[in-house]
């Protein structure tokens, strides 16, 4: 999660936290990335 990613995005989600780490702990134990996947956090 502390990184670039390439490709298309396969869906999204919207989240409200006070910044960017916030977001990030709230997707930490998701379970797509417990599977491998990845998830991108970004501010809108």
């Amino acid at each position: 999660m502390d990184g670039t990613e390439t490709g298309t995005a396969g869906g999204y989600s919207i989240l409200q936290a006070d910044d960017l780490g916030a977001a990030a702990e709230l997707v930490r134990n998701h379970p797509f990335v417990g599977r491998g996947g990845s998830l991108q956090v970004s501010e809108a």
